[in-house]
């Protein structure tokens, strides 16, 4: 972070000599200004994050001072000094966000300090809180924008499979594939009229359409992950061969394709 500023705003000479000497050995610049106008000046060439101006001033008062801060310098911690016993205005102040603190003259000196390192405290977890917010909206849109994309990518992959789906159909010749769970079978056209497979049929559904023979074979390939040859048998009185996808270490499932 650069260097902390503080300003300190009053029209008396006295009360900005006593705060000269009080704050002359604090880590943070200090800046002085006698009216509100010449604070705002000041406020266009340097970069404040705690402002510390008296209530009652001639000509731009410490309240309107502090309310043009708010609006044009939001994240400025502002401090009231007032030797005014006005409560009620004070609470005001404090009630709408105008000011953060406000410190009585005559002030304690180390109470004063005390309360600007305060100041400056909430000015840097104020900093930190608003980069965690764009931090974390910077995650959400990019969550967001993932999520785009994987929906784009399910529908770009529901679209091909479409297209498979469409092409197996048309092959006059039987295609049956059951997933590497064992779980899922998928035929297209020819052998669903073949062997008699509806949507919901599952491994076990179709062993029972087909002899003892063929169910041996083909538990054969279900049972090892991935087999390197392919086998020829015979069900319902047409040719198939059998065959495991992907490879070794990226195992499919399996294909049965009528010739």
């Amino acid at each position: 972070m650069k260097q902390l500023k503080l300003l300190c705003v009053d029209d008396d000479e006295g009360i900005i000599k006593a705060l000269q000497r009080v704050l002359k050995s604090e880590s943070y610049e200090v800046f002085f200004a006698y009216s509100g106008h010449e604070a705002l000046e000041l406020m266009e060439q340097n970069e404040f994050q705690v402002v510390l101006s008296d209530l009652m001033m001639p000509h731009m008062s410490g309240t309107e001072l502090l309310a043009t801060v708010k609006d044009k310098y939001q994240d400025i911690i502002r401090l009231i000094l007032t030797g005014a016993d006005d409560q009620n205005l004070i609470a005001n102040l404090i009630n709408t966000g105008s000011i953060y603190r406000y410190v009585t003259k005559p002030w304690v000196n180390e109470e004063l300090k005390s309360i600007i390192n305060q100041c400056f405290q909430f000015y840097k977890i104020n900093l930190d809180n608003k980069r965690l917010v764009r931090e974390n909206k910077k995650i959400s849109e990019d969550l967001v924008e993932m999520n785009l994309r994987l929906n784009s990518d399910k529908e770009n992959k529901e679209k091909l499979l479409q297209v498979y789906s469409e092409v197996l159909n048309a092959v006059t010749a039987p295609v049956i594939y059951i997933d590497s769970f064992c779980k899922t079978v998928k035929a297209n056209n020819s052998a669903k009229d073949m062997f008699n497979i509806k949507a919901e049929d599952t491994l076990e559904n179709l062993f029972s359409r087909l002899d003892a023979r063929v169910v041996q074979v083909l538990k054969q390939y279900v049972e090892v992950e991935y087999r390197q040859d392919i086998t020829l048998i015979e069900a319902q009185s047409t040719q198939l061969k059998i065959k495991s996808l992907g490879s070794p270490n990226d195992y499919m499932g399996l294909v049965m394709i009528g010739e």
